[in-house]
């Protein structure tokens, strides 16, 4: 190997952009001079139930400006698991025992009398595990205000004409 100078094609090679859109590690101010994936809100899929259907047109409101047709996963996370969660907290809220954190266990006894004992109730340890979930799908959307600052929306990376434009702009933000 030759000493000094430098090696032609050493070292790591660029992530594509569009990886970089789907991971949301994509910044303007770095990347600006690279190719942009062109951002359109993805069609619902068939399975859909109707309650999914309202929730994923409510998500169109609100984010459609920075979603690619390539997340239509991470949409379609987001969407299943609120209905999931809408589920779970009507069923709570259902009766006066269900939306109790603690039930109570009933087990006869050998002698007859009835032995009560406390429990968790399985709604809230389910809910629990569905809202975690749910954070990281938020995540990939942009819904989370830390998330959402890493994503651009469309139109934010066109560079104004003039320098007073550009910082007007700037004042404006």
């Amino acid at each position: 190997m030759a000493k000094g100078g430098r090696r032609a094609h050493a070292g790591r090679k660029p992530k594509p952009t569009d990886l970089k859109v789907v991971q949301g590690t994509f910044r303007g101010d770095r990347h600006a001079g690279e190719l942009r994936v062109p951002l359109k809100w993805p069609e619902p899929p068939a399975h859909l139930n109707d309650g999914e259907r309202a929730l994923w047109g409510e998500l169109e409101t609100r984010c459609a400006a920075w979603v690619a047709p390539s997340d239509w996963l991470a949409i379609n996370g987001v969407v299943s698991l609120m209905d999931r969660l809408i589920a779970i907290q009507s069923a709570m809220r259902a009766t006066e025992q269900a939306g109790s954190p603690i039930t109570m266990k009933f087990t006869p006894s050998a002698d007859g009398e009835p032995n009560m004992e406390a429990k968790d109730n399985p709604l809230f340890g389910l809910e629990l595990k569905y809202w975690t979930a749910l954070r990281g799908f938020l995540g990939i959307v942009g819904l989370s205000p830390v998330d959402r600052a890493r994503v651009n929306a469309s139109g934010d990376d066109e560079k104004p004409a003039s320098k007073l434009d550009r910082f007007t702009k700037k004042v404006r933000a």
